[in-house]
């Protein structure tokens, strides 16, 4: 019998509840973005409903993993420019410690 990949959940494997409002959300902006900024922005809005907070670029690219997390920074700024996301506040990073600006998705995307 084949293994499993790592990061695959099994039947048993309990998964985060994903909102009703979010699914409809992602359905209704995911066809205009490009896969690596649906991506990211997938990413976000996880992380802030998970959380219950906005989140630093650093955490974004903690998420994202090491393959995509060098472009979140760019990424994060077009969908600002674009009006999916917007610039929170600022408070310390929980990965680098440092006090840096926070994003979050924009209320109804």
């Amino acid at each position: 019998m084949r293994k499993a990949h790592p990061s695959q959940l099994s039947l048993f494997d309990k998964r985060p509840a994903t909102r009703v409002t979010s699914v409809r959300a992602w359905h209704d902006v995911q066809p205009h973005l490009s896969p690596v900024r649906a991506a990211v922005f997938a990413a976000l809005r996880v992380a802030c409903t998970e959380a219950g907070r906005p989140q630093t670029a650093t955490e974004i690219a903690e998420r994202v993993g090491a393959a995509g997390g060098r472009c979140v920074w760019k990424r994060l700024g077009e969908l600002v420019r674009a009006g999916y996301v917007v610039e929170a506040d600022t408070r310390e990073c929980s990965v680098t410690g440092k006090s840096v600006l926070t994003y979050k998705p924009v209320d109804g995307q």
